[in-house]
């Protein structure tokens, strides 16, 4: 058995003050949720660890004392996900950079994805690619996965990945 998609939910503040001890934020929704810079960092490296297993390997390797019960923090604060029907109904996806569709010089079918400046950032298959696209902020990921022609379970590896590269974070619908 494999290990669940993991998903970093909100968009990352940084260091919101400082101070001896550094609070770190995160927005999610309306909401600014201030956590330790171990909370921090697992939260940012889960876009490079989309399992519950790997983040955790790697955090013990970074030598976080007690990852677990970080990552169940993250977990009790909605700031980590393992995705399902009910996440996808209740969050969006808002995606940051530029599209960048189809590279004539390329025949590989795939579809370009870059940063604010044109800098590319990845490229994805047609059906991701109108996932993205969809995903404007304002609709649910189950509306952008339905409308996208995805299957729902497929649908998390890609975000996964769109995440990894910073080609948008997710967030809680805003009603």
């Amino acid at each position: 058995m494999t290990d669940p998609v993991l998903l970093p939910v909100g968009f990352g503040l940084g260091i919101w003050t400082p101070a001896d001890e550094p609070e770190y934020c995160i927005r999610l929704g309306g909401e600014v949720i201030a956590v330790s810079p171990a909370e921090y960092d697992l939260w940012w490296q889960s876009r490079f660890h989309p399992t519950a297993g790997e983040l955790l390997d790697q955090a013990r390797a970074d030598g976080v004392s007690s990852p677990g019960t970080a990552v169940e923090g993250l977990f009790a604060a909605g700031l980590l996900a393992e995705p399902d029907t009910a996440f996808a109904a209740a969050h969006r996806l808002v995606t940051t950079g530029l599209g960048g569709g189809y590279d004539e010089q390329s025949a590989d079918g795939l579809l370009g994805i870059g940063d604010a400046t044109g800098r590319p950032l990845v490229r994805v298959d047609p059906a991701t690619y109108l996932f993205w696209a969809l995903s404007d902020g304002t609709v649910s990921l189950a509306d952008a996965t339905q409308a996208a022609h995805l299957d729902p379970g497929a649908v998390w590896p890609a975000l996964a990945g769109l995440l990894e590269v910073g080609a948008g974070y997710l967030d809680r619908m805003v009603p």
